[in-house]
């Protein structure tokens, strides 16, 4: 159970044609409610031929990433790889993609290790603690045998015979795993502000059972969705002050709950007085 706790990057690998890519664009519908960020690679058709492949950003956008009429010097097979379109799409995918819950990555292949950028910037996200779902191709050198010598990876091989089940288990496994990363923060409590609780740092000295409350909810993926002034709907009410409605109703006309209650206790404004008791309630004694 702790081997498995500890793996929280997951590899896809297996021949060409056996359904990688196929399971992780799977994998990203059955995640939609998640904020994700990586790519996916796409086939370029041609009268039923295939003529090349495109890096298709989970935002939409698209990159050439090899053609056969390419004129590149750097070729795999008949593709001319062009590594320069890639390198904004990982820019903006891997490493300014802001707050992530899951990295999808297809894939850790001999066409994307062209791209100095991307050879750079997996293994960082791997040593990071957002869990990352990549396919990497099944024989290679280089990175490609880096990532799959990691200790912190679980290699899965695709066959015809696993495929179909396979987003529905990677599903499990993803949520699993966040779910266990939301619970361990939730005890460690003990944060002052909205930016610590995002960067992870521990400031002790301030308890009670509010900070834990609201990283519980902050961490939530949902909780990126909603506004400052949304925030005291969706906080989580005290035992002692369930059933008061109207305390929460007079609570949310206070626009500056939000931005108030994420700063450190001495740092927060004086609030409205006729929002005074609710809002001291919730951000004082919660």
């Amino acid at each position: 159970m702790a081997l498995e706790q500890s793996i929280k990057n997951l590899l896809l690998t297996g021949p060409p044609g056996c359904g990688k890519t196929t399971v992780m664009r799977c994998l990203v519908e059955r995640l939609d409610d998640l904020r994700l960020a990586g790519f996916y690679t796409q086939e370029i058709r041609e009268q039923g031929q295939r003529v090349g492949f495109a890096a298709v950003s989970l935002s939409g956008r698209r990159a050439l990433l090899a053609h056969v009429r390419s004129r590149s010097r750097q070729r795999v097979g008949r593709y001319g790889v062009e590594p320069e379109h890639l390198a904004p799409l990982v820019q903006e995918e891997l490493v300014g993609a802001g707050e992530v819950d899951v990295y999808l990555i297809d894939e850790v292949g001999k066409m994307e290790l062209f791209c100095p950028a991307f050879v750079e910037v997996v293994p960082r996200l791997l040593d990071g603690a957002v869990p990352i779902v990549l396919t990497v191709a099944q024989k290679g050198q280089g990175l490609i045998g880096q990532v799959k010598a990691r200790p912190d990876v679980r290699l899965v091989t695709v066959t015809e015979a696993n495929r179909d089940g396979l987003p529905e288990e990677l599903e499990r496994r993803v949520r699993d795993r966040l779910r266990s990363r939301w619970r361990l923060t939730r005890q460690a409590g003990k944060h002052r502000s909205l930016q610590d609780l995002r960067d992870g740092r521990h400031r002790p000295g301030w308890s009670g059972c509010f900070h834990t409350r609201f990283y519980a909810i902050s961490s939530h993926p949902t909780f990126a969705r909603k506004t400052s002034a949304q925030l005291p709907q969706i906080l989580c009410k005290p035992r002692k002050f369930r059933g008061f409605s109207q305390v929460y109703k007079t609570a949310r006309t206070c626009l500056q709950m939000g931005p108030e209650v994420c700063k450190p206790r001495k740092y927060r404004g004086f609030l409205p007085f006729s929002a005074g008791l609710p809002a001291l309630l919730l951000t004082g004694l919660l």
